[in-house]
């Protein structure tokens, strides 16, 4: 299983009742397509988006009953960007289609 370096993933699933704890986690990522790849190729299970995992038919859920995990997402840029207008449209777009989900 791929973990970030700050263990948020696994204290979200030792929150709803797991008990892990960094040995569980022999590979360790902070890189998205590194931890798809490792999942798909069945090297290991991460936590992802449903929306994600739903389609690709080679992924299947290891826990379909459990509660999907909540977090927060962050959008930042540099502070010298912050008055850019592109920057602007961008995050308004992102900020409206992840609050879908």
């Amino acid at each position: 299983m791929a973990i970030d370096s700050n263990h948020s993933v696994m204290n979200g699933l030792n929150s709803v009742g797991f008990n892990l704890t960094p040995d569980n986690f022999p590979i360790k990522t902070e890189n998205f397509l590194v931890m798809w790849e490792l999942v798909k190729q069945d090297i290991g299970i991460g936590v992802l988006d449903g929306f994600i995992a739903d389609k690709d038919p080679s992924v299947v859920q290891v826990l379909p009953d459990m509660p999907p995990l909540n977090f927060s997402i962050w959008l930042v840029t540099h502070r010298g960007l912050k008055t850019s207008r592109r920057i602007r449209v961008v995050f308004d777009f992102l900020a409206e289609e992840l609050n879908k989900y």
